[in-house]
């Protein structure tokens, strides 16, 4: 029995290692991407983002003002 549950033991070592791994990757791919998307907004005009988040509230100001 002892002998099992050292084996036991052993397998869950293994297992909590890869999954602590997997998460560390994951870790740093999420920062990677919030770099990505941060750097990308900084870099952005106001303009290009008005008219891409806003489209729809830009027309709806147009049309109001052409009345």
């Amino acid at each position: 029995k002892v002998k099992d549950a050292q084996n036991d033991l052993q397998k869950l070592q293994r297992e909590c290692e890869e999954m602590r791994s997997k998460f560390h990757d994951e870790q740093i791919k999420s920062a990677a991407k919030i770099s990505e998307l941060e750097s990308k907004l900084r870099n952005a005009d106001t303009t290009t983002v008005l008219t891409r988040l806003l489209p729809s509230a830009t027309l709806e100001n147009r049309l109001k003002e052409e009345e």
